[in-house]
């Protein structure tokens, strides 16, 4: 087995709920001038979110990723403020981790935009700045041709890694495929760190043994191998270890010429503190968490990332004192495996 090789700062992060937007009065446009009450109202909304990114960075987290925005919001969501701008405001008020946007292929920005956005804020936090691209999954019926074709959505988000790598390291970006398309894609400035911020990608389930016998998904292993800092899969041993072993044998093909290496793995799970209790996680829940996030590092998980309650577009946002003590007690609880 190839060992993954882990950036310091990726090996344990959460991912914050998105921050709601505020719905405007009835009969008035979004563009209008708000009155002082409101544009406060919505400034204590956003800095209610700093606690929390505060709560995970003392529990050990090296990257806090933001979601949400309403180009991607679900048919009857609330919408969600930018992912980019939550993670431009978090600069000066959560200081030390990287600070991540994730962005939902096909229905967030095209992945060159994307890059720059995420350039843009590399530059502005010194050198924070990290991406997470994931497939947008139930909501890809709000895109035009949409559709529940596997290998295609795999094909597709293997062409963002591709656009989205070739914008934050080229200096002039071309790529052709089937889904994306890029020419002459200047990036100015560059990116603060010289190797660029970090791109990661989520991998849809089951998308392992799809790889090993369609070319279309086959490709998007290719991608990640090739521009990717990490892989994400879900918590299950079985599919860390399915990941794993398609990673290993596409690095042996695919590797740098100083040798095979694979992205890292890194695990997602979701924390959900118990209703009433402000936050706080059950002992049964973090017992139970605990053993499967050790069994997932067993089989090869490098890192995690934890998914506070809410955290979904369709989720509801969190409510209660999720900041607190008690939530860092229960984020070091699943970071320990990683950090022990």
């Amino acid at each position: 087995m190839l060992a993954g090789t882990v950036h310091p700062f990726l090996r344990v992060g959460v991912e914050l709920p998105p921050v709601p937007f505020p719905s405007v009065a009835a009969g008035a446009r979004a563009s209008e001038r708000l009155e002082p009450s409101e544009r406060l109202g919505r400034s204590r909304l956003v800095e209610s979110w700093w606690p929390v990114a505060n709560a995970a960075v003392s529990a050990g987290a090296g990257v806090i990723w933001m979601s949400g925005g309403p180009s991607g919001a679900r048919r009857g969501a609330s919408l969600a403020c930018d992912a980019c701008t939550i993670a431009a405001a978090a600069v000066p008020h959560v200081p030390g981790p990287l600070l991540g946007v994730m962005s939902h292929v096909p229905v967030d920005r095209h992945p060159a935009l994307v890059a720059r956005d995420v350039t843009a804020l590399d530059v502005l936090s010194g050198g924070r700045a990290a991406v997470r691209l994931c497939w947008a999954g139930r909501m890809v019926d709000l895109c035009d041709g949409g559709g529940g074709d596997e290998p295609a959505a795999l094909e597709h988000l293997g062409e963002a890694v591709a656009v989205c790598r070739a914008v934050l390291h080229d200096e002039d970006a071309v790529f052709e495929g089937k889904h994306l398309h890029v020419a002459g894609a200047v990036n100015r400035p560059r990116p603060r760190r010289e190797d660029g911020p970090p791109l990661i990608v989520d991998a849809p389930a089951g998308g392992a043994a799809l790889a090993r016998r369609d070319a279309a998904a086959a490709f998007f292993v290719r991608q990640v191998v090739v521009g990717a800092a990490a892989v994400v899969c879900s918590d299950d041993p079985a599919e860390v270890g399915a990941w794993r072993d398609v990673l290993d044998d596409a690095a042996a093909v695919w590797g740098t010429s100083g040798g095979p290496e694979r992205p890292a793995i890194l695990c997602r799970t979701a924390l959900r503190p118990t209703a009433g209790d402000a936050g706080r996680d059950s002992v049964a829940n973090g017992a139970r968490a605990l053993a499967r996030l050790r069994s997932a590092r067993a089989a090869g998980a490098e890192g995690v990332i934890v998914r506070i309650a809410g955290a979904r577009r369709d989720d509801p946002a969190p409510r209660g004192q999720i900041g607190t003590p008690a939530l860092a007690l229960a984020l070091r609880q699943r970071f320990s495996p990683w950090l022990s």
